[in-house]
């Protein structure tokens, strides 16, 4: 059966438009508000208004209607915090938890949930949600990234 992804009608755009990825189940980790909303598990594409300006290779605009996930929660909270620390006024440190959340909700991602490519160095990978995925009923625990253990 072919699955048709929940932004299929902007994937078809690309060439090839997801490759390289593949189906699996997996923990995953990814930056939430506290509480969560829909929002949360939109790809920058669909939720920032205007949609943000994305410039290259259709690789990289074909990855603007993922979601980004992290391996593990100490990936996603380094880099997180290391994102936040670079914000240099308080201005931009309200602005970057207000976009971004100040949380990171594991997923328990199951294979009918749609697909994911290979992750890169720092543990980060692209998540194609299919139509029928709602991640909310995904999420096992939420972890706040700045308490020192993660927990709320």
């Amino acid at each position: 059966m072919q699955r048709v992804f929940k932004y299929q009608q902007y994937l078809d755009k690309y060439k090839n438009c997801p490759k390289d990825c593949k189906e699996e189940d997996l923990t995953a980790y990814r930056w939430v508000h506290q509480p969560l909303n829909n929002r949360d598990f939109e790809p920058v594409c669909i939720n920032t208004e205007p949609p943000a300006r994305l410039l290259g290779v259709d690789d990289q605009l074909c990855t603007g209607y993922a979601l980004s996930l992290y391996l593990d929660f100490d990936l996603a909270k380094s880099l997180y915090i290391e994102r936040y620390n670079k914000q240099d006024r308080d201005k931009k440190r309200v602005s970057y938890k207000e976009r971004l959340g100040t949380h990171t909700a594991k997923l328990i991602i199951k294979k009918e949930d749609g697909v994911s490519d290979s992750p890169s160095k720092n543990g980060h990978f692209n998540f194609f949600q299919y139509k029928e995925c709602n991640l909310l009923n995904r999420v096992s625990e939420i972890l706040d990234n700045f308490a020192k253990d993660g927990s709320n």
